[in-house]
């Protein structure tokens, strides 16, 4: 609580009326619950049913980017029973990603380029030059964006695969297929009220462009690696932490079952990093897109602050006191450089 109300974009977007905290905060209970059904800290069939009303509510909000839950339930499947085949698949769809965030970082400069040239010539006469360079540049913007995202689609086709090589584990015993039918169907009412009052064909228009433009990029274009820097720039000044938390959470190869312990790291993990996955193909990109995916990382970055204050932390009185010093005196400095940009 104390690093997500310290975080500068969580605590203005937690006093803004704008739907993106609503979509986050329905999607973190969403994803808690299904983390409580996934430990059998709760009773899980409950806790699966209140995740799926947690969800429809969250589809309600904002649709399709409730839809990232999907992307966090397969990075888990996909991450489960560790192995050295998955490890060297899991490398390639990382080095798939990043060659996809280069092509992605050159389409986007050139799309500049064409933006640029275009806007010049509204100022000076039509020069064939000019026009040609115009062009030249919105077909390679088009050439590395499509790249792009056929290797990113790559990237998510071996997380599938991963996924489905698991199969269904902890979800196997769970009414997650009625319950994900009911979520879609508490959101569904909504957009056929839309279609009887605008007509089809205004409801189509309205959806390609929050479908297909926005994975396009017709607006708030940014390249594939926006969210890698933008992840410290969100989670200040808890970033330090967030690299050390993941290398912590992240799966070993072990021969014997993870503990329950190591279980809750890793659907931390994957719901930091679904999240992330899930935002970063389209071209579209906020900051704000990512909320749901902090208090994953400020659940890692705790679990490390606790695990790095020793073992038996609930029993070293003086561990336990520089440790929550510590997080004192982090998040009264983040709330000083905070508020004077933010005094209304």
């Amino acid at each position: 609580g104390l690093m997500l109300c310290t975080m500068p974009l969580f605590f203005v977007l937690s006093r803004c009326c704008i739907t993106d905290m609503t979509l986050a905060g329905f999607m973190a209970v969403s994803l808690a619950l299904l983390m409580l059904a996934f430990t059998r800290t709760a009773p899980p069939v409950l806790a699966t049913w209140l995740a799926a009303m947690a969800l429809g509510l969250a589809i309600l909000t904002k649709a399709t980017p409730a839809f990232a839950i999907a992307a966090v339930i397969i990075m888990e499947r996909a991450l489960s029973q560790m192995s050295a085949f998955k490890s060297r698949a899991l490398k390639r769809a990382a080095i798939l990603l990043a060659v996809a965030m280069v092509c992605s970082a050159i389409s986007v400069y050139f799309n500049d380029l064409e933006a640029s040239a275009s806007r010049q010539q509204w100022h000076t006469e039509a020069n064939p030059a000019d026009l040609a360079a115009a062009e030249s540049y919105q077909i390679l913007d088009v050439v590395f964006k499509s790249a792009s995202m056929l290797l990113a689609a790559g990237a998510l086709c071996a997380f599938v695969f991963l996924a489905f090589r698991s199969g269904a584990g902890w979800l196997s015993p769970l009414p997650w297929k009625m319950g994900f039918a009911v979520a879609v169907l508490m959101g569904l009412w909504w957009y056929l009220a839309l279609i009887h009052y605008f007509g089809w064909d205004a409801f189509s228009r309205l959806l390609r462009y929050e479908t297909l433009g926005r994975l396009s990029g017709d607006m708030h274009r940014e390249p594939m690696h926006y969210y890698l820097t933008h992840l410290f720039a969100v989670t200040f000044p808890w970033a330090a932490g967030v690299p050390a938390a993941i290398l912590l959470a992240w799966p070993k190869i072990e021969d014997a079952p993870p503990s329950p312990n190591e279980n809750a790291d890793r659907f931390l993990l994957c719901w930091l990093l679904g999240i992330l996955l899930f935002f970063t193909i389209p071209n579209a990109k906020l900051a704000t897109y990512i909320l749901a995916a902090m208090p994953a990382a400020a659940l890692l970055v705790t679990r490390f602050v606790l695990r790095a204050a020793g073992d038996d932390f609930s029993q070293t009185r003086r561990n336990a006191t520089l440790s929550l010093g510590l997080i004192a005196g982090i998040a009264l400095f983040a709330a000083s450089l905070a508020l004077p940009y933010y005094p209304d």
